[in-house]
């Protein structure tokens, strides 16, 4: 049975409790399964959690398999679990899981997963802030209104065209 720690713990969007620990078996499980390794965290590789982070449905069968035996104990399938994975659900299973993550390595390794986390989690950080940024911008409204502006101004080209009897160029 996978060792329980209270960092680990997270409640889903249903309001149902798992631990996301991980262990040797899940991580050949992991790899098996879904291609993720891990251990490449231990070469610095932030591109197995980027992958992860990036891509919510992979992240979300990723910790089905972390859960799978409590999933199984109380009947729970894995489309049921991945619908508990949502908004604030999401956001307790990747805290704990990065907690998991880092708990299965040894101390110094430990230091490594968790300096590689750090700056995955300084780089979301930045890149978030920075989108919120752009999108307050007065040159990414202009754009848009620029693009939209296009668009209508095809679109009554094309129903100019239609209404002189001519035909459209989508047709």
């Amino acid at each position: 049975m996978k060792q329980e720690t209270p960092t680990t713990k997270f409640t889903d969007s249903k309001g149902r409790k798992w631990v996301a620990s991980i262990d040797v078996p899940t991580v050949k499980e992991l790899k098996a399964e879904l291609g993720v390794d891990l251990l490449e965290l231990l070469d610095g590789k932030a591109d197995v959690l980027q992958k992860l982070i990036d891509n919510p449905v992979l992240f979300v069968d990723a910790l089905y398999i972390i859960c799978r035996e409590q999933c199984e104990k109380v009947k729970v399938t894995d489309i049921d679990f991945g619908r508990g994975l949502v908004g604030e659900g999401i956001d307790n299973a990747a805290s704990a899981f990065m907690v998991g993550l880092a708990d299965f390595f040894p101390y110094g390794r430990r230091r490594i997963v968790l300096g590689v986390i750090e700056k995955l989690t300084e780089s979301q950080a930045r890149i978030t802030n920075k989108t919120l940024e752009a999108l307050k911008s007065d040159k990414l409204t202009q754009a848009m209104d620029k693009q939209v502006d296009q668009a209508m101004e095809k679109w009554f080209h094309e129903v100019d065209q239609l209404a002189a009897g001519g035909k459209s160029s989508t047709n």
